[in-house]
C-alpha cells in the first residue's frame, strides 16, 4: 500500500496516524521545503550569535514553505527487542481561505534538487495537504461572522463569485418553485463567499453544501435567511476542519510529549513551529520556550553522532575491547553517512530490530529513497535507534555484559545531548530549546583596528582591501576596530600575513576580557569608583586634619 499521503487518502490515515502516535515510544520527523534562502542578506555568518541567527532565520523563512513532511512512528515491543514502525509520506500545501492567503518562495536550486529526487510536484500542488493554523483559523472566523452580519469591510469578492451569483438570479427568474441546479466554485474558500453574497442577494433559494467546491440550490417559494445562515454556518465549520489538515497531526503530537527526533532540525523546528503553530515569534527566547513547551525531549541525530563519535576517540567509556575504528567512526555526520558507520558497526550485541507496519511497507526491502521525507524520517528513527543502543553498551566494559534496552532505558539513555541542536556556519556550534546557555566560537575571531586614531574603520573598507581572500565575515565592533573572521583556518592565516606588514591597520586575536565591551565598560567603571573613592577619602582626610 502507498505510504504518500495527499487530501485523497489523509481522512483516510489520520485516524490510524492519530492512534499510532499516542500509544508510540518515540518519532522521527524530515521535512522538504521549498528554498534554503530567500536572499543573499539572510546568509549565515560566523559571527551570528544563537539570538541574532534566529532574527536572521525567521525573516528568511517568512516565505519559505514546508512541501513534504516525513512521520515515522516508533512503538517498542519490549518481549522481542524490536520497533513497529509506520512511515508516512504527507505533501503539503497551504490552501486560500478568505483572508488567508499565504505567499510561497520556490528557490530555484530547491526545485532542481527535489526533481532530481523524483518529488511529485502534481502531487504537491493538486493533492497537497492543507494546514490551516488556530491563529489563521481564528482570523476567518472572526471574518466570516462579519460577513453574516453584512459587514464586508471593503473586502474584495472575486468577480467569477459575483458571475455566480448573477448567473443564480438569472435562473431563478425564469424557474420554477422546486426546481434545482449545482453550482461549482474555484475553491473551498469561494463557496464560503457564495453563500454570504447568496444570504445578502435575497433570493427565494435554499442552498446545501455538497462537498469540495460544489453547493446544490432549490427554488423555494420565499426568502429563507435563518436557513440560509444556517447552512452556511454548517458548510463553514465542515470547510475549516477540512482546511486544517496536518495541524491536526501537530496538536496530536504536541500532546502525546514523546521524544521527537530530527537530523540536522534547525530549519525543521523553525518550520514546524511556523506552519503548524503560529508566526515565528521576534525572540528565540519566545520561540524555544514554546517549542520546549510543545516537545520537552528533542534529539537531533547529527548531534548524538558528533558527541558519541568525540566522546569515542577520547576514549571516555574506559573500554579496551570495544572494536572501534576509533579516527573513523561517525567522523560523517550526514545522514547517510553516520547510517553507514552505524551497520558496519558489529561488536555491539542485542541491537534492536525494526517491524515495518504492512500497511507502510515501502522502505522494508533496503532500497534507498533519498530526500524523500517520509524516508528520511525512517533513517533518522533507525539512527536514533542503534546511536542510543551503542552508546549505553559502551558503559560496559564487556561485551557478555551486553543486554537489550527497554524503550524507556532506550529513549533516555543519550538525555544529557538532548535538546541540541547542531547549527552550520555560526557564531555557536549548536543551539538549545530548554534555556542551557551556549557559549559563542570566539576562538578563530580577531580584531582588525586602524593606526590612525583619526580615521574611522568599517567593514567595507577591510572587506575591500582584503578582496583577493573571497567572502569573509566582518562585523562593527566600534568606530576604530572590527571582528573578523575566514571560513577556513589557511586563508584566515594568510590573511594575518598581509595584515600583520600593513601600515594602515593592526591585528590582533579577540580576547574576550580585553575586547568585551561590557567588561571594557564594567572596567572604566570600576577605575572611576576607585578614583572618585581615593579622591573623597584624601579630601576627608584633608578636612580632619584641617580641624
Amino acid at each position: 500500500m502507498s505510504m504518500d499521503i495527499g487530501v485523497d487518502n489523509f481522512d483516510k490515515f489520520l485516524p490510524v496516524i492519530l492512534q499510532d502516535i499516542k500509544n508510540c515510544s518515540f518519532i522521527s520527523i524530515d521535512l522538504e521545503f521549498t528554498g534554503l534562502l530567500s536572499d543573499s542578506s539572510f546568509r549565515r555568518s560566523l559571527l551570528d550569535s544563537a539570538d541574532s541567527l534566529y532574527e536572521k532565520e525567521a525573516k528568511n523563512l517568512e516565505n519559505i514553505s514546508v512541501c513534504q513532511i516525513g512521520l515515522s512512528i516508533f512503538k517498542g515491543l519490549k518481549d522481542i527487542n524490536s520497533y513497529y514502525v509506520s512511515t508516512y509520506n504527507i505533501y503539503i500545501r497551504p490552501r486560500e481561505l478568505l483572508s488567508i492567503d499565504d505567499r510561497i518562495l520556490w528557490q530555484t536550486s530547491s526545485l532542481d534538487f527535489l526533481r532530481m529526487c523524483n518529488f511529485n510536484y502534481n502531487k504537491w500542488l493538486c493533492e497537497g495537504v492543507p494546514c490551516l493554523r488556530e491563529d489563521q483559523e481564528s482570523e476567518v472566523r472572526k471574518l466570516f461572522s462579519q460577513f453574516l452580519s453584512d459587514d464586508f469591510n471593503g473586502f474584495m469578492f472575486p468577480k467569477e463569485v459575483i458571475q455566480k451569483l448573477k448567473d443564480v438570479k438569472k435562473w431563478a427568474q425564469v424557474s420554477e418553485v422546486g426546481s434545482e441546479r449545482e453550482v461549482e466554485l474555484f475553491n473551498a474558500s469561494w463557496v464560503l463567499l457564495f453563500f454570504v453574497r447568496l444570504i445578502s442577494t435575497e433570493l427565494n433559494v435554499k442552498a446545501s453544501y455538497i462537498k469540495d467546491t460544489k453547493v446544490s440550490l432549490t427554488l423555494v417559494e420565499s426568502f429563507e435567511e435563518e436557513n440560509l445562515k444556517e447552512e452556511a454556518l454548517r458548510t463553514f465549520e465542515v470547510v475549516v476542519d477540512q482546511s486544517k489538515g496536518f495541524v491536526k497531526i501537530f496538536n496530536e503530537l504536541g500532546k502525546a510529549k514523546v521524544p521527537i527526533i530530527f537530523h540536522n532540525g534547525w530549519l525543521d523546528l523553525l518550520l514546524i513551529y511556523k506552519q503548524f503553530y503560529k508566526s515565528l515569534p521576534k525572540t528565540f527566547s519566545v520561540f524555544c520556550r514554546d517549542i520546549h513547551e510543545k516537545f520537552p525531549l528533542v534529539y537531533d541525530t547529527k548531534q548524538l553522532a558528533f558527541k558519541l563519535g568525540v566522546k569515542v576517540k577520547e576514549n571516555r567509556f574506559g573500554n579496551e575491547n570495544r572494536n572501534l575504528d576509533e579516527e573513523r567512526f561517525l567522523i560523517d555526520t550526514s545522514l547517510m553517512g553516520v547510517k553507514r558507520d552505524l551497520d558496519n558497526h558489529k561488536s555491539t550485541l542485542f541491537r534492536p530490530q525494526i517491524i515495518h507496519s504492512s500497511d507502510t511497507p515501502k522502505y522494508s526491502d533496503g532500497t534507498e529513497y533519498l530526500h524523500e521525507a517520509g524516508y528520511d524520517s525512517f533513517i533518522t528513527g533507525y539512527c536514533f535507534l542503534h546511536l542510543s543502543h551503542i552508546y549505553e553498551m559502551l558503559q560496559y566494559e564487556s561485551a557478555k555484559f551486553h543486554r537489550p534496552l527497554s524503550p524507556r532505558e532506550l529513549t533516555l539513555s543519550m538525555k544529557e545531548w538532548s535538546n541540541e541542536i547542531p547549527i552550520q556556519r555560526a557564531g555557536v556550534n549548536y543551539v538549545t530549546l530548554d534555556g542551557r546557555p551556549v557559549k559563542m566560537k570566539t576562538n578563530s575571531w580577531y580584531v582588525v583596528e586602524t593606526r590612525n586614531p583619526f580615521r574611522r574603520i568599517t567593514p567595507e573598507i577591510v572587506a575591500s582591501s582584503l578582496n583577493l581572500f573571497g567572502s569573509l565575515d566582518i562585523v562593527q565592533r566600534n568606530k576604530r576596530s572590527v571582528i573578523l573572521i575566514a571560513h577556513r583556518r589557511s586563508v584566515m592565516n594568510d590573511i594575518l600575513r598581509v595584515l600583520r606588514d600593513d601600515n594602515n591597520f593592526s591585528v590582533t586575536k579577540y580576547n574576550s576580557v580585553r575586547h568585551s565591551t561590557i567588561v571594557r565598560s564594567l572596567a572604566w567603571s570600576c577605575a572611576l569608583l576607585s578614583t572618585g573613592f581615593s579622591t573623597w577619602c584624601l579630601v576627608k582626610g584633608y578636612k580632619i586634619a584641617a580641624c
